[in-house]
């Protein structure tokens, strides 16, 4: 059981450091040119589908 837990920490700390830098590339507001529209599309896809995984590895780290 601990080295599942140890497991999900691991991946845990792993996606919030990924969402992170997701999120701190979405602060910047050069991304919302319209130059940028397509990456912008493509890293907010990412931090849905980022939060969405992180919200499964917190569920799976409680049951463990």
């Amino acid at each position: 059981m601990r080295q599942a837990i140890g497991r999900y920490e691991q991946q845990l700390a792993t996606l919030e450091a990924e969402l992170a830098e997701s999120e701190g590339r979405l602060d910047d507001s050069a991304m919302y040119e319209s130059a940028c529209k397509s990456e912008l599309k493509e890293c907010l896809q990412r931090q849905g589908k980022l939060k969405s995984v992180l919200e499964e590895s917190e569920l799976g780290w409680l049951e463990a």
